[in-house]
């Protein structure tokens, strides 16, 4: 370690050994170098402090990688003040190659007090003997059943005394409910294999267990087992039912079409249950987020982790109608593990009803999470997936090493590169970290799953800046070439667009104007990216630092390139054939090619997408289009419907756009017109039928398809139904206090991915609250002697079962606690143990007081059941309801506090009988205490609210004004109150709403109108001419007002450098007054307005101009020549001057029009006036004299001039 001043060996204090390594005030950091091979490493130490730091000061162990040349470190958190010895642990952290490190023991902005470090480690975490990851199936272990039935899993081998030809690698898939082996297939062991197992045995509805083995050839024994993949069979109908799925290709499917995922993040926002609230919030062009015309299919809100299933409901309801679906939060961050404020994470029924909504895509689960909190986050997904199992579980990770750690634990995996950091360096921003990361998390999934990139749309720091069109395009491009599957853009909302300014300036409608248009250009190739990859189409390219993906599709090329310098570079590219047209995708470019070759430049980091005329094949234009191609997708073939059934038509081929659809059944027209049909099979015979669909494209060409189908209107049983059991505890048993009870469930037509029964317990009918298949039933809560407990299970496609058994509940009594406080309460009646039911009476007397009054408070059960206060010690008589708790053995407490704050207290354990098994939910009242219902009310108004009938201990207040939730406060009483800020309102009648729910789960709401009526401050301003503007001659000034009283008159008072120039009185909120400067001294001046209402209302503004009237030269000559156009002031573009004589002679007059002395145009004419055109811009802005010279037909002369000031 390095030593120092401040840092020395204590053999007093330590925590093993003989001595500890002590820093004390002024010391400095120590440190220790290592070089470490590539792997997964934890470092830990056990620390103790004294009196140290605070203040952001203090200590902290942190693994530092920075000796190794990678920019990155991982520290603790900080310890202050004082703590006995404490093991801080850090990790795993991946090293993706052998490199120096430091660990540091940490003086963090160099605390006072003492700190001492012992025991430090650092520990490589060995590999497993066979390290497993499952290639395929590629989603969720679902083997479709029309897609390859091989399952294919990447194995690293670590053999026990490194010795490969003693081992093979078995993979096994059993029966998940028998154990079955039903396929089994071994593989030579090596570093690194792909083994590979034949899934086509696998029957659907039923769950299998995938295993992977190292085999000792020796023994035929199996040393290690990698923990089991759960597989199934799945039809591929179940396809077009899934929200969201994965196909062979890794490709997305949104109800089973392939797409290729354009999101948006946001943060900020309230929300509604009304419709309308998301069309304008989120859609309309004078909305807070504008996203109309923006081609997106997925969006995700930060916020909206609390809201609940009414508010999704109407979000996603409107998301559907754009196209669009949604992720919902429930996510870690940092260090931060996600918690129960997300509701996804607290309540199973908010994920189950949010998972019934066609319009969720699924959940964002970790947000640049330390890989410490990976084990929580794949716990969490698996519990999604059985909730939620047609949606997915969603990342965004930064992307280092530890990325390998996280390839099971989602479904889509993506990073965040934000290369745009800090202060831009001098050769710009190395924004090839987007494909950097992007290639990371392929090779973290072994390009064996979908992955996505997140991209950057924001300011990255105060010294950063927001990515220009040109950016965000070559980084999108960027990605695309490594393949990603998607691409979102972080943020339309909180520290990112929301914050380039209040409302939508220019500069922000800028920056959304480039997103939408680099989205839509991505959208527009949709059927590119989704295509398969055709890299031999690419013969040659003659740079390897540009970096392609290749696709031929409709019998053009496509190239998409990027340059993954930051230099410029140039590169000659060579097709298959000659190309044709090359052009250069939304760059308005094309390029000439020379024989089957093309050459394009690159600048630093630039993207390029060629689209290639002749895709191959000598030039030909691709085919015409086939006729459609109409499928059913729901129902199954041969399937018994009955009553309303949905059938699902699915359109592929042909022109590729604008299919309409037709539905018969033996002939006749089923009513509807989209892919989706409601068919009565009421309207027919039971038996056997056919349906036909017709789909018809856009070119007029029309495909169909038969389906045959049975009718049977009396509704068969189940296939199959699931049996359930219980495993603990045993029939006729005698249980106490909390008991478990277990359940266990085979068989049945589940899909079989995962653990995928739902399972329910009663007690006497009345269910008990749980998840999974064990709960933990409180048998205190029921009175003693036999009950029936009924189990309940349900598989994913309906099945059902049940099962029953008796157990006994035999409970003793608690004995009550010992007597608190300085004052002696006694508990008279009831006695303990007695029966009670309906209302009875508690009668209390109190020893040990003398004060003047005391105050009794009753509760049942921890309910609370009336207070009451008085000057007796007794007996003190109270009425308690026993119908507010369930049946079984409560305890009845009694407290008191007199005047002179002295407490005691007793508790006494009746018997309560009234046949409740269930809390029963209590009646609540919400109320508003102020303003009054129907009120005026102004500026920031105090919303008082309350609410009564409740015993629980937390109750939530949420308040709404016209639906918009805009306080929700959770509070211990019985009050709560919120200040409303009316001016953020119209004034109109608006409608609050006030629900308040306690923690016993009781509710009620209510609702009470109030009117606003602010009245805005009267504003003053100039219209013209503008601030610092230089006039001349006549200038017309402008005033305006707004706000102030609705009164009819406002008062407008001009001064010009203090002296009064104008007052008028008028009814508009505008006026205006033409001031002869001609008058005023040339230079600086100081105009003020003053504006008064009929209210007493005032408002004031200034504005500085600068005159600068030109004094035009004498006339000379016999004839007077008057310019009557300009008379002065400011000119600009091409002005007419309008010129009137006196004293002419009749006839031609000669007219010379000079601007400074240059002539600029002459003309001959007898009209009266005469008119010559001038271009002001010809000449320089500023002061100008234009001068007109005159002869007629008998030689007389006369000039005139007028001075203007030019301003271009």
């Amino acid at each position: 370690w390095t030593a120092g001043s401040g840092w020395s060996q204590d053999q007093l204090t330590k925590h093993s050994g003989t001595f500890s390594y002590r820093r004390d005030t002024g010391a400095a950091t120590s440190s220790q170098n290592i070089q470490l091979k590539a792997g997964t490493y934890t470092v830990s130490a056990w620390v103790k402090t004294q009196s140290l730091g605070g203040n952001n000061t203090g200590v902290r162990l942190t693994f530092d990688q920075r000796p190794g040349g990678v920019f990155s470190w991982t520290p603790s958190d900080l310890l202050t003040g004082t703590n006995d010895w404490t093991q801080i642990t850090l990790g795993p952290i991946v090293l993706a190659a052998d490199q120096a490190v430091a660990v540091m023991l940490e003086n963090y902005n160099n605390p006072s007090g003492t700190a001492w470090f012992d025991d430090v480690v650092v520990q490589q975490m060995q590999p497993a003997a066979a390290d497993v990851f499952m290639l395929y199936p590629n989603f969720r272990g679902m083997l479709f059943d029309d897609q390859p039935q091989t399952l294919q899993f990447d194995v690293n081998v670590t053999p026990p005394g490194g010795d490969f030809a003693r081992y093979s690698i078995q993979a096994t898939i059993k029966d998940e409910a028998s154990g079955q082996v039903i396929a089994q297939q071994s593989t030579a062991a090596a570093a690194h294999v792909v083994a590979t197992v034949d899934g086509t045995a696998m029957q659907a509805g039923r769950g299998y267990l995938a295993t992977v083995s190292l085999i000792d050839l020796s023994s035929n024994s199996s040393v290690y087992d990698y923990p089991a993949y759960r597989v199934s069979k799945v039809p591929a109908a179940a396809r077009s039912t899934m929200n969201v799925s994965v196909d062979a290709k890794n490709r997305v499917l949104l109800k089973g079409v392939p797409r290729f995922i354009l999101g948006v993040y946001d943060a900020g926002l309230g929300y509604s249950s009304d419709p309308t609230f998301w069309e304008n919030t989120l859609w309309s062009a004078t909305g807070d987020r504008r996203m109309g015309g923006m081609n997106i299919n997925m969006y995700l809100n930060y916020w909206y982790g609390q809201a609940p299933v009414d508010a999704m409901t109407a979000l996603m309801a409107n998301l559907q109608q754009h196209g669009v679906t949604y992720l919902q939060t429930g996510n870690c961050f940092d260090k931060y593990p996600a918690d129960g404020g997300f509701l996804i994470n607290s309540s199973d029924a908010y994920v189950q009803q949010l998972a019934a909504l066609p319009g969720l895509a699924g959940f964002y689960t970790a947000d640049e999470c330390l890989a410490g909190l990976q084990p929580g986050v794949f716990a969490q997904s698996l519990r999604l997936r059985q909730l939620a199992p047609a949606t997915v579980t969603f990342s965004a990770l930064l992307g280092n090493p530890d990325l390998t750690l996280w390839r099971d634990t989602v479904d889509i995996l993506s990073t965040d590169p934000y290369p745009m950091y800090g202060a831009e360096p001098s050769g710009g921003y190395a924004l090839t970290q987007v494909a950097d990361w992007t290639s990371r998390a392929r090779d973290a999934v072994k390009n064996a799953r979908p992955y996505m990139t997140v991209e950057q749309f924001f300011q990255f720091t105060s010294l950063g800046r927001f990515p220009t069109q040109t950016e965000m395009r070559n980084m999108a491009y960027m990605a695309i070439v490594e393949g990603t599957h998607g691409l979102f853009w972080w943020s339309l909302g909180d520290n990112a667009l929301l914050a380039v300014c209040s409302g939508w300036c220019d500069q922000k409608t800028g920056y959304m104007n480039n997103l939408k248009s680099v989205v839509n250009e991505i959208a527009a190739l949709e059927p590119v990216l989704l295509a398969d990859d055709a890299a031999g189409a690419l013969t040659t390219n003659s740079n390897t630092a540009i970096k392609t993906k290749v696709k031929v599709v409709g019998g053009k090329g496509y190239v998409f390139a990027y340059n993954s310098t930051n230099t410029s570079q140039n590169a000659t590219f060579g097709w298959n054939t000659a190309p044709g047209t090359v052009t250069v995708n939304a760059e308005g470019r094309t390029l000439a090619a020379s024989g089957n070759n093309f050459t394009d430049t690159f600048g630093p980091s630039a993207a390029h997408v060629y689209v290639i005329g002749n895709g191959g094949g000598g030039g030909t234009p691709p085919p015409t289009p086939d006729n459609p191609t109409a499928a059913f997708t729901v129902p199954a073939p041969n399937a018994t419907v009955s009553a309303v059934a949905t059938v699902t038509v699915a359109a592929s081929g042909g022109s590729g756009s604008g299919y309409s659809y037709t539905l018969k059944v033996d002939g006749t027209t089923v009513p509807g017109t989209g892919p989706t049909y409601s068919w009565d099979t009421k309207t027919i015979a039971n038996g056997a039928h056919t349906l036909t669909a017709t789909v018809t494209d856009s070119a007029g060409k029309s495909g169909s398809a038969t389906l045959a189908v049975s009718v049977s209107n009396t509704t068969p049983p189940p296939a199959t139904n699931p049996t359930v059991t219980f495993t603990a505890p045993t029939a006729n048993a005698t249980v106490t206090g909390a008991t478990t009870v277990t359940l266990a469930a085979t068989g049945g037509n589940g899909l079989g991915f995962g653990t995928t029964y739902t399972y329910g317990l009663k007690v006497d009918g009345t269910a008990v609250t749980g998840t999974g298949a064990s709960f933990s039933w409180d048998t205190t809560k029921v009175v003693n002697g036999p009950h029936t407990l009924t189990a309940n299970v349900a598989d994913p496609m309906g099945g059902t079962g049940t099962a029953t058994q008796t157990v006994t509940v035999s409970n003793v009594a608690t004995p009550p606690p010992p007597p608190t406080g300085t004052l002696k309460v006694f508990v008279t009646q009831p006695t303990g143990g007695a029966t009670v039911s309906n209302t009875v009476w508690a009668v209390m007397w109190l020893e040990g007081s003398t004060a003047a009054s005391k105050t009794y408070t009753l509760t049942l059960g921890g309910k609370a059941m009336g207070s009451t206060t008085t000057a007796s010690n007794g007996p003190v008589s109270m009425p308690y309801d026993t119908k507010m708790v369930v049946d079984g053995s409560q305890p009845l407490m009694a407290t008191v506090k007199d005047a002179s704050n002295n407490t005691g207290g007793s508790t006494v354990n009746v018997n309560v009988k009234n046949g409740i098994v269930t809390p029963p939910t209590p009646v609540l009242t919400a109320a508003f205490t102020s303003p009054a219902s129907g009120a005026t009310v102004t500026g920031t108004t105090t919303v008082g609210m309350s609410v009564s009938g409740s015993t629980a201990v937390s109750k939530t207040f949420q308040l709404a004004v016209d639906g918009t939730v805009t306080s929700t406060q959770a509070v211990s009483g019985t009050t709560a109150s919120y200040a409303l800020d009316t001016t953020k309102l119209t004034n109109a009648s608006h409608t609050l709403k006030l629900t308040v729910m306690d923690s016993a789960g009781g509710s009620a709401t209510t609702t009470q109108s109030v009117t606003v009526a602010n009245i805005v401050p009267l504003t003053a301003a100039f219209t013209s001419p503008a601030a610092g503007a230089t006039v001349s001659g006549t200038s017309t000034i402008g005033m305006s007002t707004t706000g102030g009283a609705t009164a009819t008159s406002r008062t407008y008072r001009l001064s010009v450098d203090g002296t009064v120039a104008s007052t008028q009185t008028v009814s508009g909120s505008s006026a205006s007054y033409a001031w002869n400067t001609s008058g005023v001294a040339n230079g600086s001046h100081t105009l003020s307005l003053t504006v008064t209402d009929t209210a007493g209302g005032s408002a004031t503004a200034t504005r500085s101009v600068t005159i600068n009237n030109v004094t035009p030269p004498p006339a000379t000559g016999t004839i007077k020549v008057y310019i009557t156009q300009p008379t002065g002031g400011t000119v600009s573009g091409t002005q007419w001057v309008v010129i009137w004589l006196d004293n002419a002679a009749a006839g031609n007059k000669t007219y010379t029009f000079s601007v400074n002395g240059t002539t600029v145009a002459t003309g001959t004419t007898s009209d009266r006036p005469a008119s010559l055109p001038w271009n002001t811009a010809s000449g320089s802005n500023g002061t100008t004299t234009l001068t007109v010279n005159v002869k007629d037909a008998s030689g007389n002369t006369g000039s005139g001039s007028v001075g203007v000031w030019v301003a271009n």
